[in-house]
């Protein structure tokens, strides 16, 4: 993997203990693993740098399992208790109608509802194509 060097960093979110804000700072990591936050020192380099002046870092959670076009149908009352299999080809009806401003203005809500509880990264399994 390497290593990389985030550097001036505006603003670190730490979500430690205190909640630290870091500001202006950089960040070593090797192999995936960061080694360093802190003022950049003399002669510090990565095997890739990212220069992030003017940027917030902030550590995120991961969700690899995600279905953001379904946010929209998620609280429809006739499909609320349903064993699995009721419940997907009740909402299968619905979802083979699902075109693209549907899929966009879904998949905006469903991100924003997984960064404001503090997801970052999201795979998203989109597999209905109408």
């Amino acid at each position: 993997m390497g290593t990389l060097l985030v550097k001036n960093i505006s603003r670190l979110v730490t979500c430690d203990d205190g909640d630290q804000v870091l500001e202006n700072v950089c960040l070593l990591a090797r192999d995936g693993v960061i080694a360093y936050i802190g003022p950049e020192t003399e002669g510090m380099a990565g095997d890739e740098v990212i220069d992030a002046a003017h940027m917030v870092m902030y550590p995120g959670l991961i969700n690899t399992h995600h279905h953001l076009y379904q946010t929209f149908s998620r609280n429809l009352p006739q499909v609320q208790n349903m064993e699995l299999f009721p419940w997907l080809t009740t909402l299968y009806e619905i979802w083979k109608n699902v075109d693209g401003e549907t899929a966009y203005y879904s998949s905006l809500t469903g991100m924003g509802e997984l960064l404001k509880n503090g997801c970052t990264t999201c795979l998203d399994h989109h597999y209905v194509f109408p």
